[in-house]
């Protein structure tokens, strides 16, 4: 009976860690270079409350921008400006243990540009959606604008993005946009005023930027934690060697003094010649090593 118990937790075990294998890790983004009136709240229940750079922000998190106000968020190799009079909110930003990643972003009102980072795997996915239409990218930038009236402008700089409605899909490849109306279907691309093209250009310099020193400081924070696990570890096997030295010298001191106590004892014993102890026979040290 309890030889089959072990085996049933054991396959237990087993199922468990291969469900583990496959489950998506939650990531989270941090806001920076926060202007002006910018709030955000933690979850879709939650109040809303000051930004500040710095700040953590994952699954169901929200940011809002006031007049003339903006913020960047960015995570693991993406970033999003969010422009004055927004709202964006978090659906999902995961990682699969195989390395897939997930990010999906609702723009409820206003405009971000998104540059996603280039996607590791064919199952990886990163999109914005709205109520009028989704937009769907592949390693990427582009500018995504919904109006007060539903309709939905998406320009892309580079990359390519997919627009679509339900079944219907356009892509945009970089240099041009598109336009869907509130239960319309997307238009056919046009090319982008060149006034906005050098300004969403200028906007995605400022992202790259931000996804670079977000990787600088993460290689940097490995380097340290590397560095602290071999100074822990030089400095416990430092210790262990300071260690093994006093109980080598405790070991040699004890066998003197058994040795010294010995002596001292045969020594005092009578009946021996010349009016002393003596000591009559041989005393031999065995040393035992477990």
């Amino acid at each position: 009976m309890k030889k089959m118990k072990i085996m049933i937790t054991a396959a237990l075990a087993a199922m468990i860690l291969i469900g583990a294998g496959v489950r998506a890790a939650d990531l989270q983004g941090t806001i920076s270079e926060v202007k002006g009136d910018v709030k955000v709240k933690a979850t879709a229940t939650a109040d809303w409350k000051a930004a500040a750079d710095g700040m953590k922000l994952g699954k169901d998190a929200s940011i809002k921008t006031g007049p003339d106000s903006e913020a960047l968020f960015n995570w693991g190799g993406n970033a999003v400006h969010v422009f004055p009079l927004s709202i964006m909110k978090v659906d999902k930003l995961t990682k699969e243990t195989s390395g897939a990643s997930v990010s999906t972003l609702s723009l409820e009102s206003g405009r971000v540009m998104a540059k996603a980072g280039k996607l590791a795997t064919t199952d990886s996915a990163f999109s914005v959606k709205t109520p009028t239409a989704v937009a769907g990218v592949r390693g990427t930038g582009f500018d995504c604008e919904l109006s007060a009236a539903g309709l939905m402008t998406v320009a892309v700089v580079d990359g390519n993005v997919v627009l679509s409605v339900g079944e219907i899909e356009v892509t945009i490849p970089p240099g041009l946009m598109s336009q869907v109306e509130l239960g319309g279907v997307p238009g056919d691309p046009i090319a982008i005023p060149p006034e906005r093209l050098t300004e969403l250009r200028a906007v995605q310099a400022k992202l790259n930027a931000a996804i670079d020193k977000a990787e600088r400081e993460e290689s940097k924070q490995q380097s340290k934690d590397e560095k602290k696990d071999e100074k822990e570890e030089k400095s416990s096997d430092s210790s262990n060697s300071a260690m093994d030295g006093v109980l080598d010298q405790a070991v040699n001191d004890t066998i003197q003094n058994d040795i010294t106590n010995t002596v001292d004892y045969l020594q005092s014993l009578e009946g021996c010649p010349a009016g002393g102890g003596c000591l009559d026979g041989d005393i031999n040290l065995y040393f035992y090593n477990e």
